[in-house]
Order: C-alpha cells, then sequence, then structure tokens
C-alpha cells in the first residue's frame, strides 16, 4: 500500500469544511456564542425590570407605614406586623404577575384587620380616615 501524499505544503492548514451551500458549517462553540449574545441581555434586562419593579414597590409600602407611623403613633412591632400583612395582601411587587385583584369585601376585612392590630383608638380613627379617603390604599 502506497502512502497517500497530502496535498498541502508544509506549514498549511486545512481550511474549516464547507457544507453544500457554499457556507462554512457552524461549530456548536458558535452557536453557543450566538445564544449567549441574545440571552444575557435579555435575562440582563428582565432582571433590571424585576429588582426595580419589586425595589419600587418596597418603598412605597416603607412610605406608607412611615405615614402611618407618624399619623398614629404606632410602634416599630405593630409596623412590622402590618408590613407583613400589607405583603401579604397585595403581593410582593413582582411585574410578571400583576397585581392581586380583591373584592371590596376583601379589601374591607383586610382595613379591619389592620385596625384590630393598631389598637382602639388608632383603628378607628385609621378606619375612618380610609373611608374619607385621606389615605391611598389599593
Amino acid at each position: 500500500m502506497a502512502k497517500r501524499r497530502s496535498h498541502l505544503k508544509p506549514g498549511k492548514k486545512r481550511q474549516a469544511a464547507k457544507s453544500k451551500a457554499g457556507k462554512p458549517s457552524s461549530s456548536w462553540k458558535d452557536h453557543f456564542l450566538i445564544a449567549a449574545w441574545i440571552t444575557v441581555p435579555l435575562a440582563a434586562t428582565i432582571a433590571f425590570v424585576f429588582f426595580l419593579f419589586t425595589s419600587k414597590w418596597n418603598s412605597s409600602i416603607t412610605l406608607r407605614l412611615d405615614q402611618w407611623r407618624q399619623a398614629y403613633q404606632l410602634d416599630d412591632a405593630t409596623v412590622d406586623r402590618l408590613r407583613v400583612i400589607e405583603v401579604n395582601f397585595h403581593g410582593n411587587g413582582n411585574p410578571f404577575t400583576g397585581p392581586i385583584p380583591h373584592t371590596k369585601e376583601e379589601v374591607a376585612v383586610h382595613l379591619q384587620e389592620m385596625a384590630s392590630l393598631m389598637g382602639e383608638p388608632q383603628g378607628d380613627e385609621f378606619l375612618n380616615d380610609m373611608r374619607r379617603g385621606r389615605w391611598r390604599h389599593r
């Protein structure tokens, strides 16, 4: 058997194999890079939107609770329990789940639960203020 000689000169490398259409065939690395160029910016944008909305939501709850703390002279423990009630009722601000719909009866029960947690004089004042529209509560 004769040894087959390469038609390439020494030091020259073989070119990439070409497909039937005349284009170079792409490897899995090329596919991975293309997918990364599409996926990474998309994932970063989704993460940014998620953290932006949840941060904005948390700051709005903190602002509302601080206003209630001053208006009704609430202690820290009561404000912490009110925060838990608010997050459980309204959600955590996730933009992908949307707002939680509630009936008027559910909202009334929610407000009554917070008023009972505040105590007798502050809770009654809170409910009266909510009925008069002093506080915007969604």
